[in-house]
């Protein structure tokens, strides 16, 4: 005789996939490296006539410092990826990460051991937190996965 068990298996299906990359372009100027004497000696101005008119003037006025900026700080394009927001990124991890950037500018720049050990402790704390998160996060979108109707679920979005 055979024993047969009323146990069956009971399965889940996930299905991970990165979501479409969008590209956005940027253009910007970079007034850092602007040369401020040399860019205040260029748009220093010399009225053009004395019987010039106001509009003459503004026209002249407008021309100089169109052509100063473009040559001492030209625009610049960018190709930036926009990445999407997820669900399981929270206010508190993006400080913990601006905490371990702060602390990690402050070391490069000291160069001190207890600067070094403070970047430590953040950057250990942040990623604990980052673990926590995705730990707390991902394991109750998969129990509600079974409460769906053919018991998967897409985590395109996340």
């Amino acid at each position: 005789m055979e024993n047969k068990s009323s146990t069956s298996a009971v399965s889940k299906s996930v299905i991970l996939g990165k979501t479409e990359a969008h590209v956005k372009e940027i253009t910007f100027r970079k007034w850092k490296n602007v040369d401020r004497c040399e860019f205040s000696k260029v748009i220093t101005l010399e009225i053009p006539n004395e019987n010039s008119s106001i509009s003459q003037i503004v026209d002249h006025y407008n021309t100089t410092i169109h052509k100063a900026v473009e040559k001492h700080a030209p625009l610049t394009k960018k190709s930036v990826l926009l990445r999407p927001d997820t669900k399981w990124y929270s206010e508190e991890l993006r400080d913990a990460k601006r905490e371990r950037r702060r602390a990690e500018r402050l070391w490069r720049e000291t160069r001190l051991g207890v600067h070094r050990q403070i970047f430590r402790d953040t950057s250990s704390k942040t990623a604990k937190l980052w673990y926590k998160t995705k730990q707390d996060y991902f394991p109750q979108k998969i129990d509600n996965c079974g409460k769906t109707t053919n018991n998967s679920i897409n985590y395109q979005s996340h």
